[in-house]
Order: structure tokens, then C-alpha cells, then sequence
């Protein structure tokens, strides 16, 4: 029944990679964060729904800043 069944899938499958890749603490979890966010901006915005694209616009820059902090922090720790 969704309009977007393959960017939907897409985004659900790149969320719950991410959400393992975190809970690892993988730096690569931001990148997936990054990407769910830029396909869920489109996806929203095609589909008229434009606040729900400014909020994962809000979390792409979230995501971003978590990935720059992750980079930042990683020479201290090694």
C-alpha cells in the first residue's frame, strides 16, 4: 500500500544497519545515519510532505555533527 515501497524499504533496512553499526561504535553508522536521512528527505519531499523533509533535514544535520564529534574523538581513544 505505500507509494514509495523500494525508497521505503530502503530506508527501514540503511535505519536498522546503522542502528547495529552504532551500537558497535563503528564509525560507519554515521555514514549509514547520513544516507537514510538524504533518501528520506527526497522520498518526504516527492511525496509533499515537507515537514517531515525539513525534520530529517534537521537530523541529516545531526548526523553529520555526530560524524564530525566521532572523528574528533577517535585520535584520543587509539
Amino acid at each position: 500500500g505505500s507509494t514509495l515501497p523500494y525508497l521505503d524499504s530502503i530506508t527501514t533496512t540503511l535505519s536498522i544497519t546503522a542502528m547495529f553499526l552504532i551500537a558497535y561504535r563503528k564509525i560507519e553508522g554515521w555514514l549509514f545515519w547520513i544516507a537514510v536521512d538524504l533518501v528520506s528527505i527526497y522520498m518526504f519531499y516527492i511525496l509533499g510532505l515537507y515537514l517531515s523533509s525539513f525534520i530529517y533535514f534537521i537530523f541529516l544535520i545531526l548526523a553529520a555533527s555526530g560524524l564530525i564529534k566521532w572523528i574528533k574523538n577517535y585520535g584520543k581513544e587509539v
